[in-house]
């Protein structure tokens, strides 16, 4: 409006003060009114379309893979009856997958990308005119933010779909480290039978750190201090207020201390720990966040199921041979796959597993069901949850 009148929604009404602002778009109305086309008008994002245009009102495409699947029919069935969703088929194998013509083409008339594989570059953006990229997933490494919100598009993830797989992997993983899974289950394959209880670890009587309290992280740290008794570090700057992050905390600081969780600092959470879990996600400043100064003052275990960049892996493999780091269990890796020749991998004392912690069964219902509901929420011109990119509402 001008002389800062606030816009008006669809009805013709003011929004209140302190509503959450909602996202406009300048389009032209594609249709004819007699012999006279309609001019351009503002409308919300999601009203854009009809279905007398021989589609839905909005067209959202979803990105999957033999490798990386998703429930496509439940996507549909979460979505309104009037949208059309359009499954796109990307080759196996890594999330990383560069888009493709049948990809480009598809968004070219899409208002909103489901997206699990594929990379989400300026290019793809620019191929048409979408209004939210919603991550399938919680790593949102794949998706060019900076472009995005430039763009004015909406960007969300699902950490509370995968959240659960994770969490239940890392409790796994960290008994299994601390038991000698790895080399139990050789050594009994070979044919030997040594108990050897009394010289195998518990979680509970461990110091355990995890290193990013978002929404992974957190569960992560209440259920080991809750569930097993250990006694847990926590480290994120945003909860402690040291850093000012447009995202996160997800979690302030009283519920972190109510979860039984003491906050302490960086160095000081490899320094006291015994064990540490990685849950922080991939950018410029958490690539190489854990590396030779962290891993010598860990003297203990190492888990990540983040991202596998977040861990410099040749300070890793030099720490696991000279002893500093007893074990890592690892599902996520700096290159993925890792080249044949992997060291790390080969190492008796790790756990290596190929980026399967959150890929559950509930996973790819819940992420149907939450990342659809995203869609829809921005699409009716709403801000949805767990947005990646808040800036983009301030344009």
């Amino acid at each position: 409006g001008n002389d800062g009148e606030r816009c008006r929604d669809e009805s013709g009404e003011r929004p209140e003060d302190g509503e959450p602002p909602r996202l406009y778009r300048v389009v032209e109305i594609d249709h004819v009114d007699g012999t006279r086309r309609v001019r351009k008008a503002v409308v919300p994002v999601g009203l854009c379309r009809s279905p007398e245009h021989g589609r839905g009102i909005a067209r959202v495409v979803v990105t999957h893979s033999n490798s990386h699947p998703v429930l496509v029919d439940r996507v549909r069935a979460a979505l309104p009856a009037d949208f059309d969703v359009v499954p796109v088929e990307l080759p196996p194998g890594r999330m990383t997958i560069p888009p493709d013509g049948s990809l480009t083409a598809a968004v070219a008339d899409a208002e909103a990308l489901f997206c699990r594989p594929g990379l989400v570059t300026a290019d793809l953006l620019d191929a048409g005119d979408l209004q939210i990229v919603a991550v399938h997933g919680s790593g949102t490494d794949h998706v060019d933010l900076a472009a995005a919100t430039a763009r004015g598009v909406v960007v969300t993830h699902n950490p509370e779909a995968v959240a659960p797989g994770v969490v239940e992997y890392v409790a796994g993983a960290a008994v299994g480290v601390l038991r000698d899974w790895p080399g139990v289950l050789v050594r009994t394959a070979a044919g030997e039978w040594d108990k050897g209880g009394a010289t195998l670890g518990e979680v509970g009587e461990r110091t355990v750190g995890v290193l990013g309290l978002g929404e992974i992280g957190f569960r992560v740290a209440r259920l080991l201090a809750n569930g097993f008794g250990a006694e847990v570090l926590g480290c994120d700057p945003a909860v402690t207020g040291a850093t000012d992050h447009d995202v996160y905390p997800r979690h302030d600081r009283a519920e972190v201390e109510a979860a039984g969780v003491e906050l302490v600092g960086h160095d000081a959470l490899f320094e006291r720990a015994d064990l540490v879990t990685v849950h922080v996600p991939l950018s410029d400043a958490t690539r190489g966040l854990v590396g030779e100064a962290e891993l010598t003052a860990l003297d203990g275990h190492l888990l990540n199921t983040a991202r596998g960049p977040v861990v410099d892996e040749d300070a890793l493999r030099r720490a696991l041979e000279d002893g500093s780091v007893h074990g890592a269990a690892l599902d996520v890796r700096a290159e993925e796959p890792p080249d044949g020749d992997d060291p790390i991998a080969a190492h008796p004392n790790t756990l290596v597993t190929p980026h399967v912690a959150g890929p559950t069964e509930g996973y790819l219902r819940r992420a149907a069901d939450v990342g659809a509901a995203k869609v829809a929420t921005c699409l009716a011109g709403d801000r949805p949850e767990y947005v990646v990119n808040p800036a983009v509402y301030e344009q």
